[in-house]
Order: C-alpha cells, then structure tokens, then sequence
C-alpha cells in the first residue's frame, strides 16, 4: 500500500484514489460517533475549558485518566464548529 494511502487510512482521512486499493470507502472503524463528537464539543465549550487549547484539554483529561479523542481530532472539531 502506497505511503500516502497508509497515511489516509491512519488519520481517517478518505483516499482519493480507490485505484490503490485498501484505502477507506467511509468513516473508518474508529471514527468518532456523533454523540461523542458531541460529548468532545460540549467538553470544549464547557465553562471548565472554553479558554484552553485542544492540545491543553487533552493533556488535562488524560492527566484525570479520561480519553476521549486525540488533540488532531479536537482541533478539528472545534475548527468545523467554528466554520459554521
């Protein structure tokens, strides 16, 4: 499997050349669920939080022993909220 492919496949990123073979035709198996993407908004936007960055709320939770996504996964999130 070409590197760029791996790549897509790891970040759940969709590949754009299905050509390759092995890449992801959707969600990958551990993409977040709605619910949790909305648990992880709502953690962000929360009093607690809403200051800090992605990278900092993570380290926090898992400081706490909670982990709820990675800092890639929050900071996109938080950026497509803000887009909207």
């Amino acid at each position: 499997m070409p590197p760029t492919c791996q790549l897509a496949v790891l970040t759940s990123i969709l590949c754009s050349q299905p050509a390759w073979g092995g890449c992801l035709d959707g969600p990958g198996a551990r993409a977040l669920t709605p619910a949790e993407r909305q648990q992880v908004l709502d953690l962000l936007h929360s009093e607690r939080f809403m200051d800090k960055s992605a990278g900092r709320v993570v380290a926090t939770l898992l400081d706490e022993g909670r982990y709820m996504c990675s800092e890639r996964t929050s900071k996109g999130l938080a950026r497509l909220m803000a887009d909207l």
